[in-house]
C-alpha cells in the first residue's frame, strides 16, 4: 500500500511517500513561487520515484495550523486526486506529528485522524450542486430581464440604454467576482481568461442557443437590425487590440494605472452608445 503525505502548514512543503517500508521524502520552501507550481513539485517527485497517482491508496494531508494559502492549496490538490484515483483522503493536525516523525502518521488512531470525505462532498453531490446552480442563475437571469423593462417603462428610458448599463453590468457581475478573486490570488493570467473567454461564450453560445431555441418553435429566420452593429463590431475588436497593446506596453503587468484606463475607456463607450442612440 502506496501512502502520500502532503504537508504545507509548516515552513517547508513535505512530500513523504510510505511504500511497505521504505520511504522518500522532498522538502521545498513554502513560498507563493512554489505555491504556484505545487503540482508540478509533487508530479516531479512521483516521477522521480516512478510512482504513479494511480499507484496511490491513501493521501494524509495537514490541516493545520498553519499558513492559509499553503493549506488551501495543499488540500485543494489532495481532494483532486483522490476524486480522480478514488484514494482515501485522511486529515491531521500539526499535534499529531510526534518529532516531526511523518511515519507515525500510518499507525494514527482513527479517533484522531479522520477521513475528508466528511468535510468534502461525495463527487456526485458536485454535479448536483452544478446542475442547482445553473438553474439558479437562469432563474435570477429571467427576473433581471424582466425587471430591467420594468425599469425602462416606469421611468420611460429607452431599452437600449437599460440593455447597455443596467442588463449588461447585472450579467456580467459573475464574471467580475469571479476574475477578482483569481486576481487576488496573483493569478492574473486566469482572469484575462476568464473575461476573454466569458465573452466568446456570450457571443457563439449564447446567440446560437437561443436561435435554434427560436427556430424551432417559430421556424423561419430572425431579422437582425444592423443600427449600430457595425459600430459596435468595429468597437469590440478595437478593444481587444487596446489591451493586447496595452499588456505588450506594460510587459504583461498589469497595474492601477492600467484598471484606471480600461473602465475610463468602458465609461467612453457607455456615453457614446447613448449619444448615438
Amino acid at each position: 500500500m502506496i501512502n502520500l503525505i502532503i504537508d504545507a502548514a509548516n515552513e517547508k512543503i513535505v512530500f513523504m511517500i510510505i511504500a511497505d517500508k521504505q520511504s522518500y521524502t522532498s522538502k521545498h520552501i513554502n513560498s507563493r513561487e512554489n505555491f504556484d507550481n505545487f503540482m508540478k513539485l509533487l508530479l516531479k517527485f512521483l516521477n522521480i520515484k516512478k510512482i504513479k497517482i494511480s499507484d496511490i491508496h491513501r493521501i494524509f494531508v495537514n490541516l493545520g495550523p498553519g499558513k492559509f494559502t499553503s493549506l488551501r492549496i495543499s488540500l485543494s490538490v489532495s481532494k483532486a486526486i483522490c476524486l480522480v484515483n478514488s484514494a482515501v483522503l485522511i486529515g491531521f493536525r500539526s499535534r499529531d506529528l510526534i518529532n516531526k516523525n511523518y511515519k507515525n502518521l500510518i499507525k494514527l488512531d482513527k479517533n484522531k485522524s479522520f477521513v475528508l470525505e466528511k468535510i468534502f462532498p461525495k463527487s456526485e453531490r458536485y454535479i448536483l450542486t452544478f446542475v442547482i446552480s445553473i438553474l439558479i442563475i437562469a432563474g435570477l437571469s429571467w427576473v433581471l430581464v424582466e425587471s430591467a423593462i420594468e425599469i425602462s417603462a416606469i421611468l420611460k428610458i429607452p431599452e437600449a440604454i437599460v440593455a447597455l448599463t443596467v442588463l449588461a453590468i447585472g450579467t456580467s457581475v459573475p464574471d467580475t467576482i469571479s476574475s477578482v478573486i483569481v486576481a487576488k490570488q496573483g493569478r492574473g493570467g486566469m482572469a484575462i481568461s476568464n473575461a476573454i473567454g466569458s465573452n466568446i461564450f456570450d457571443i457563439l453560445f449564447g446567440l446560437g442557443i437561443p436561435w435554434l431555441i427560436v427556430l424551432a418553435i417559430n421556424g423561419g429566420t430572425i431579422p437582425v437590425s444592423t443600427e449600430n452593429l457595425y459600430s459596435s463590431v468595429v468597437l469590440l475588436f478595437a478593444t481587444v487590440f487596446v489591451i493586447f497593446f496595452l499588456f505588450l506596453l506594460r510587459r504583461w503587468h498589469i497595474g492601477n494605472k492600467s484598471g484606471y484606463f480600461l473602465i475610463l475607456l468602458y465609461i467612453a463607450y457607455l456615453v457614446w452608445s447613448v449619444s448615438t442612440l
